[in-house]
Formats: C-alpha cells, sequence, structure tokens
C-alpha cells in the first residue's frame, strides 16, 4: 500500500465517481477499481457500498477514509514544503516559449496543471515564431517551447506529441454558407486568408488540400491566428484555424464556423526542447508532468475504443 492508492481512495470517497478519482489521478478508470479491489483483499471487507445516489462508506471504510485523509493532506504539505524551499534557494523560472496559437488557446490547462503541484517555480511564457522558438531551444535561450505540425528534425531537439488540433473553417456572417459543413471542394471558391508561408501550420493545411486535390486562392497571409480572425470578420476572406480558437463566448465572436464533411484536418501540437541541455529540478519536473499528461492522453484514447 501506497501514497498513491489512498489517494485514489480518498478521491473516489468525496466525487463518488470513478472517472473523476481516475482523471484527478491520472490513471484509467480500471486501475482505480483494480486499486480498490486490493484495498478490500488486503482487510478482507468491503470498504463501501454503491448506492444510486453515490458511494457509501461501511464502518471500515469510515476509519480507513479519514486516516486515508489525515495521511495524503500530510504528505502534500510535506512535499509543498520542501518543494518551496528548493524553488525560493534556486529562485527557479522556466522559460517557456509558444506559437500564438498554442499560447493562447491550448497551453494554458497544460500549465495550470504543472503549476498546481509546482506553486513556487515562476514560467516566462513567450510567443514566437516556430522557427525563432526552435533556434532558441537549440541555443539555450529557452527550457521548452510549445510548436504545432511536427517536432524538429534538428539534431538535438526532441519533441513529445501532446495532442491533434481539428482544423475548422471560418467564415464571416454576412453572405456565409447555410449549414454547419462544408466540403473541401468548396474551398476553391473562397477568397484564402492564411497564415504565413513559412508557418508550419499552413504547408500543413496546403498538404492536406492538396491531397484531396483541391485549388486554393490565397489572397492575405498572416503570421498570428488572431490577426487572422479580425480579417475574416472583416468581409476580406475566409480561413481554415484550429478549433481551439474559436470561443463563442469571445466579445468579437462576430463569424460562422465550419467543419470538414468529406475529411477531418487535424493538426499535431508538440513541446520540444533541447536533450542536450541539462536541465533543472523544475525542468525535470515540467517534462515528466508533460510526459504524464501525454500517457493520460494515449490511456484515454484505448479507453475510447
Amino acid at each position: 500500500m501506497n501514497i498513491e492508492t489512498l489517494k485514489v481512495f480518498k478521491d473516489l470517497i468525496e466525487t463518488g465517481s470513478f472517472s473523476k478519482a481516475a482523471e484527478m489521478n491520472y490513471i484509467s478508470q480500471s486501475a482505480v477499481s483494480q486499486q480498490i479491489k486490493k484495498l478490500e483483499f488486503i482487510f478482507r471487507t468491503r470498504l463501501f457500498i454503491k448506492k444510486e445516489n453515490g458511494l457509501q462508506l461501511t464502518e471500515p471504510g469510515k476509519i480507513f477514509y479519514n486516516s486515508s485523509r489525515k495521511i495524503v493532506t500530510i504528505y502534500n504539505d510535506t512535499i509543498s514544503g520542501i518543494k518551496k524551499d528548493i524553488a525560493l534557494k534556486n529562485n527557479e523560472k522556466l522559460k517557456v516559449e509558444a506559437i500564438y496559437s498554442a499560447g493562447i488557446y491550448v497551453i494554458g490547462d497544460y500549465i495550470k496543471d504543472f503549476l498546481n503541484s509546482n506553486p513556487y517555480t515562476q514560467i516566462d511564457l513567450q510567443y514566437k515564431k516556430y522557427n525563432e522558438i526552435l533556434d532558441d531551444i537549440e541555443k539555450n535561450r529557452a527550457d521548452f517551447g510549445f510548436v504545432a505540425c511536427g517536432a524538429s528534425e534538428r539534431k538535438n531537439i526532441s519533441g513529445i506529441y501532446l495532442k491533434e488540433e481539428e482544423m475548422v473553417l471560418i467564415a464571416p456572417i454576412n453572405g456565409a454558407p447555410h449549414g454547419g459543413e462544408i466540403s473541401t471542394k468548396e474551398i476553391s471558391s473562397f477568397k484564402l486568408v492564411l497564415f504565413d508561408k513559412c508557418s508550419p501550420s499552413r504547408k500543413y493545411i496546403e498538404k492536406a488540400l492538396k491531397d484531396k486535390k483541391v485549388k486554393i486562392n490565397v489572397t492575405m497571409e498572416m503570421d498570428n491566428i488572431e490577426a487572422i480572425k479580425a480579417t475574416v470578420i472583416s468581409g476580406a476572406g475566409v480561413s481554415i484555424v484550429p478549433s481551439s480558437c474559436v470561443r463563442p463566448e469571445e466579445p468579437d465572436y462576430k463569424y460562422k464556423v465550419y467543419r470538414f464533411s468529406d475529411m477531418k484536418i487535424t493538426r499535431p501540437i508538440y513541446m520540444v526542447y533541447n536533450k542536450k541541455r541539462k536541465m533543472s529540478s523544475s525542468a525535470s519536473a515540467f517534462l515528466n508532468k508533460m510526459l504524464e499528461r501525454k500517457r493520460i492522453g494515449l490511456e484515454a484514447k484505448v479507453n475510447a475504443f
């Protein structure tokens, strides 16, 4: 029995949900079930009973839950105190860079997740272009970078695949086609506003459309997602953007969004770092957290099938 098992049990009882307990501990639901079965095997008794409105602790379960809660609290306070002491002594700071669209709309959850367990580490986040990020990683001017559409082939740079982003078409409200879907063949009739030619996302989109033998008419190029959205809103054309950048709650949400009916265009998001660089304790913790998130994402895909 270890601290992790006590925390899983505590989270399960407090949430009343196997899926939420699994998510909170970055494990699968089956792993939660296995740990509970192991606990009940060790104690040779039921720790809770499933009810329609949740989980009801047995008397042994109440004793074990109260003890688990105290032990987990002591453990967390101890780890937090040690991390705070180390961070204050070392004044550790991480420099993280990201392409604009990933930095604004994607990596916030990743950084928040890291800071929840490493609250005393400072993060300096800057938005840069793809090649600028790779240059800074290669020359040790940044600890980590978040990019889209492929990790670098540069010798000393490694990449961790994090997720796929679906690409959608956005069009100005006035004169926009009806419905919520559009075929890629229809794109040839529009004026396109895309990322600049040096952007991997631009190359990725063009390759996907070329494979479908779709001719495109690019009339404007922009170097960041907000400029593209503003241009579309002005009525100058349509664009293909990551779905994560489409936020209905935004005050300037004045465009229509279409998914592609005949194919699914996605772009991968990667975190890159210099594999030759000696990492600080905070950098190592950040890397491990991203690897953990990647593992959970892969488990979720497996469980979905």
